[in-house]
C-alpha cells in the first residue's frame, strides 16, 4: 500500500529561515504561483527549480469526449435500464475540437524516482483554465502533442 502525502505552505514555513510572517511567506507563496500559472496559460513552458523539470500544457484534438451531465439528465433511466447506453458528446467548439492538458517534462533532469512524483492541477486550477479557455475563444498556444 502506497502512502501519498501532500506538502502545503505550512510544511514549507516550518524549514523556513528568514523574518516574514506566516502569512507574510503564503501570500509570497501564493503571487509566485499565480505568476507562474499565467506564464502556463500564455503557452510558456514553466521550469521548476531544484532540477525536476517543466510544465507545459498541451493541446491534443479529441474525439470521445461525453458530457456525461446532459447524458445523465436526459438518458438517465434509460442507460440504467437498458444494455443499449446512450451518450451526448462534447464537441469543444470554443477550442476547435482540442483538450488541453497539463504535461510535467521531466526527461534529462537530476531527479531520482521520477515515479514518485506527479503533477495534478487542483480544482480551482481546472477552472481558471476551463474560464480561460472558454474567453480566449481559441486554444491559443499550447503545444500539439
Amino acid at each position: 500500500m502506497t502512502q501519498k502525502y501532500s506538502y502545503t505552505y505550512t510544511d514549507f514555513y516550518k524549514s523556513y529561515d528568514g523574518k516574514a510572517t506566516k502569512q507574510q511567506y503564503k501570500a509570497v507563496i501564493e503571487l509566485f504561483c499565480q505568476h507562474l500559472y499565467t506564464q502556463l496559460l500564455r503557452g510558456y513552458e514553466v521550469r521548476i527549480p531544484g532540477g525536476i523539470g517543466y510544465l507545459c500544457f498541451y493541446k491534443k484534438k479529441s474525439t470521445t469526449v461525453i458530457d456525461w451531465v446532459k447524458t445523465n439528465h436526459i438518458y438517465g433511466e434509460h442507460n440504467k435500464n437498458s444494455k443499449d447506453k446512450k451518450r451526448i458528446m462534447n464537441h469543444n467548439n470554443h477550442t476547435d475540437g482540442y483538450v488541453v492538458y497539463p504535461w510535467w517534462i521531466n526527461t534529462n533532469h537530476t531527479v531520482v524516482r521520477k515515479s514518485f512524483f506527479k503533477f495534478v492541477l487542483s480544482r480551482r486550477k481546472k477552472k481558471m483554465l476551463s474560464k480561460f479557455l472558454i474567453e480566449q475563444g481559441s486554444i491559443g498556444n499550447f503545444n500539439e502533442r
